[in-house]
């Protein structure tokens, strides 16, 4: 893993920028490690964490981690979509969110689907930050 002393976002744009694959790979394991958990069930650290590390792995060509991310939110997004953290996302960032989980319904998610967008809803409900979501 990659010490704390050294930013993860610095050695990020280093390693994007020369084209470093093994060290995109030692970066992707130490975010997933550190702030995905691995990508288990929501629990509150790892739901920010997800959350901090899909930004920069689209900016930084982290692909497979931005995969991974993307993946998890789909998965989750009756707990992801209704935090703060995910309504403060780039509008790209949302709307690759959306198509995803478009992409992904089929007869076999759409009660879970249903049911996750009315959690959802509800959760949004009065909240001026979420705006960007609940549209």
């Amino acid at each position: 893993t990659i010490p704390d002393s050294i930013s993860i976002v610095e050695l990020a744009t280093i390693a994007d920028m020369l084209g470093l694959e093994g060290l995109k790979e030692a970066i992707m394991f130490t975010l997933k490690a550190k702030y995905c958990h691995h990508f288990h069930k929501p629990c509150q650290v790892c739901t920010a964490g997800v959350l901090e590390c899909f930004p920069l792995s689209s900016v930084y060509g982290l692909d497979d981690l931005y995969r991974k991310c993307l993946r998890w939110i789909t998965k989750y997004f009756s707990k992801v979509w209704p935090t703060k953290a995910f309504a403060t996302l780039p509008k790209e960032l949302l709307d690759k969110c959306y198509q995803q989980h478009i992409v992904n319904l089929t007869t076999d998610t759409l009660v879970d689907t249903v049911y996750g967008c009315g959690i959802t809803a509800a959760s949004l409900q009065n909240s001026r930050w979420a705006e960007s979501v609940a549209r």
